[in-house]
């Protein structure tokens, strides 16, 4: 329950995650408009939240829905507990269904006694320091929070409505993204062109952190569908960036066929997602190559991320690279070139190139990009040292060390560990 003052419209929801991690609920109430923007009332609101099995802890947003200039000031905030048993639902439903259900739910009736309920006892002087109030309220050794290199670890904190349609038939491809609340609006522009599955992990260093995703979630309806969102916290907000720990918790997550695991920051060319979909669903012919001392090397067939021998077995993972490019004043995603012929043109004019190509061009070498723009079918590249390429696979992939932290040939251990087995 609370009251509030206000001259805009909010919504107030409360979400609680149960203790085994698998299991969301959540219950929204929109409050319109009321009184004038000289004079306004308070009112007194009620929302409520019925589960039948243990919570870990409850989450209470307020979003701010209206106009520029418009306020909501919300005071007298209660948070009440009631058992409640079989036998007392047709009571309940009834309290539920009245016209006033919103003002008058008792604070003490028969159904059970209020009481406020928290993972841990947040003191006002934590409340008032953000970071500390993080640390404090996500102490809980509960099942879902995994411990691991001292990062608390919270799968799905939102699942993605809209299901993928991924299949033996026609697998899909999921993008395994990490970023920072800064780079929110890197997610929206990635998702725009991607319009498919992602799965995304926020490093949360506050948890103003967590209120801005709510924010973009609703709304951005896409985001809302496609976007499976996942939490891993900071123990001070000064703590180094885990990026490695980031990208494999976002691909242990994954629930498609294939993944491919890119920075927030990096655009797909529109359609590729489409275009992917297709090329998976049946088999890739690698045709025969000239090897390294001159001789012809015979052709392989990959499907379902494997090389098939003559007899169709499978004998050996495969994956596929991903070509990745910078460009020059690149600020939209509608300048994102479509087609191979409008990049090369880009390239022919110094506006873009491989990427990393002046800094680190070990990094990307071996994927020979002078003969990706002569060719017309896949090709095998071979691995040197300081290779990390993004890859594009299935769930056998080895995951990134998740020992580095920060930025540098942090991608490199997953290529080297792929090319030792």
């Amino acid at each position: 329950r609370m009251d509030s003052l206000q001259t805009g419209s909010f919504k107030v929801i409360i979400r609680g995650i149960t203790k085994d991690g698998l299991r969301l609920h959540e219950s929204t109430l929109r409050v319109p408009s009321h009184g004038s923007a000289s004079s306004p009332d308070w009112d007194q609101h009620c929302v409520t939240l019925t589960v039948d099995r243990p919570l870990e802890y409850v989450a209470i947003y307020f979003l701010l829905e209206s106009v520029e200039g418009s306020s909501v000031s919300v005071a007298n905030v209660l948070l009440d507990h009631h058992p409640i048993s079989f036998d007392q639902m047709a009571q309940y439903a009834e309290i539920l269904s009245t016209p006033d259900v919103h003002t008058s739910l008792p604070p003490n009736s028969q159904l059970g006694v209020p009481f406020l309920s928290a993972p841990d006892e947040l003191s006002r002087e934590s409340i008032q320091s953000p970071s500390r109030c993080l640390n404090q309220l996500y102490k809980s050794k509960a099942d879902f929070l995994q411990v691991e290199q001292s990062y608390r670890k919270h799968a799905f904190f939102h699942q993605a409505t809209r299901l993928s349609t991924d299949s033996m038939e026609r697998p899909d491809v999921t993008i395994a993204t990490q970023f920072t609340a800064d780079r929110s609006e890197s997610l929206v522009a990635l998702h725009q062109l991607w319009r498919g599955p992602i799965s995304a992990v926020l490093f949360v260093r506050d948890l103003s952190d967590i209120l801005q995703i709510e924010e973009i979630r609703q709304h951005t309806p896409l985001i809302e569908e496609w976007v499976d969102f996942h939490f891993v916290y900071a123990n001070v907000p000064s703590d180094p960036y885990p990026v490695n720990l980031l990208r494999a918790f976002a691909i242990q997550q994954v629930r498609t066929t294939y993944h491919i695991s890119l920075d927030v920051d990096f655009l797909p060319r529109p359609g590729l997602r489409e275009y992917l979909c297709t090329f998976l669903s049946g088999p890739i012919q690698v045709p025969s190559d000239e090897s390294e001392n001159g001789e012809l090397t015979a052709g392989i067939t990959i499907e379902n991320g494997r090389v098939l021998d003559g007899a169709g077995n499978s004998v050996q993972l495969a994956v596929l690279v991903v070509p990745a490019f910078e460009m020059d004043g690149l600020r939209m995603s509608s300048h994102v070139p479509r087609h191979k012929k409008d990049l090369a043109r880009f390239v022919r004019n110094a506006k873009a190139r491989p990427l990393n190509v002046k800094l680190r061009a070990e990094a990307h070498a071996p994927s020979d990009y002078k003969r990706w723009f002569a060719a017309s079918n896949v090709f095998e590249v071979k691995y040197q040292n300081h290779y990390e390429p993004f890859l594009l696979g299935t769930r056998e992939m080895p995951l990134f060390d998740q020992r580095f932290q920060g930025y540098g040939f942090d991608k490199a251990s997953q290529a080297y560990e792929l090319y030792r087995k």
